[in-house]
């Protein structure tokens, strides 16, 4: 039997985003897996078997699933009292912790879901193309054979537009893009969020030298390499992180700086940049 596909599409600021899960459909959900597909509570950093507070040193926002004890805790400067697990929980270890010594519990992750029924917990694998939402971060996750993923259907991005008419010349730096009005090179930022995505497009092929955009938080270039685009061919580019990668906050205004080298050519193409966000 031939592999099938589930497609997700979603309608964004006038964008179809869609996502493609490829998936062998004799793996069907057991179980467990059934369970999991109404959501999970925790992302989890630490599995810890002997009972106990974890005692060694995270970093803020880790999460430790003692199965001795079946408790969470959280760690905020330091681990908590920890909160008990109820019937039915449900706990995914998709990030490795950053304590690396095993006093706060095991630490790299094994992506599996820990369910907890009948007073234990049920170590459950998931199967390529399970998915599920991630209750305590209000996000859907799937699972692509060897890691868990934020699905799409999360992220509705907001598309800003820059726009450089008429070209921009050889050997030119940090040369500052207007918005799609034409009038501003910055835009002001409501409430905290993510630059998640940067596309480039120019009017016509790239033929020599480099085109290098990068967007900027108070006229600062960020740093999220992904997103620092450097084009020597075609007519496009595009990168991409993860939410939280490279954030900004309330009031921070967002700008891109596009650069030419000695040997860029055309030097007269229309350049335009849309730079993705989301808000936390």
């Amino acid at each position: 039997m031939s592999d099938r596909k589930m497609i997700y599409l979603q309608e964004a600021q006038g964008r179809n985003v869609a996502e493609s899960v490829t998936f062998d459909p004799q793996n069907v959900p057991n179980d467990a897996e059934k369970a999991v597909l109404t959501g999970i509570q925790h992302n989890i950093n630490y599995v810890k078997a002997d009972a106990g507070v974890p005692t060694g040193t995270g970093t803020n926002g880790e999460k430790c699933l003692n199965t001795n004890e079946a408790k969470v805790y959280s760690y905020t400067s330091s681990w908590d009292a920890g909160v008990a697990c109820t019937a039915l929980d449900k706990h995914v270890f998709k990030d490795t912790g950053s304590d690396s010594s095993d006093d706060s519990g095991t630490y790299t992750a094994d992506d599996k879901i820990y369910y907890y029924i009948d007073s234990a917990f049920t170590e459950v694998t998931p199967h390529e193309g399970l998915f599920t939402r991630l209750l305590d971060d209000d996000l859907f996750i799937r699972y692509s054979g060897s890691a868990w993923i934020v699905s799409l259907l999360s992220i509705v991005p907001s598309p800003y537009k820059f726009v450089r008419k008429g070209g921009l010349g050889q050997s030119q730096s940090n040369i500052d893009m207007y918005d799609d009005s034409g009038s501003v090179t910055e835009i002001s930022m409501r409430g905290s969020g993510s630059i998640v995505g940067v596309t480039i497009n120019t009017s016509s092929t790239v033929t020599g030298g480099t085109l290098t955009v990068k967007p900027t938080l108070d006229a600062a270039d960020i740093t999220a390499a992904a997103l620092l685009l450097a084009m020597t061919t075609g007519t496009g580019l595009t990168g991409t992180v993860n939410p939280g990668v490279e954030t900004f906050t309330d009031g921070q205004v967002l700008g891109v700086h596009v650069n030419s080298d000695a040997g860029y050519l055309p030097a007269d193409q229309d350049i335009v940049v849309i730079v993705d966000i989301v808000k936390d």
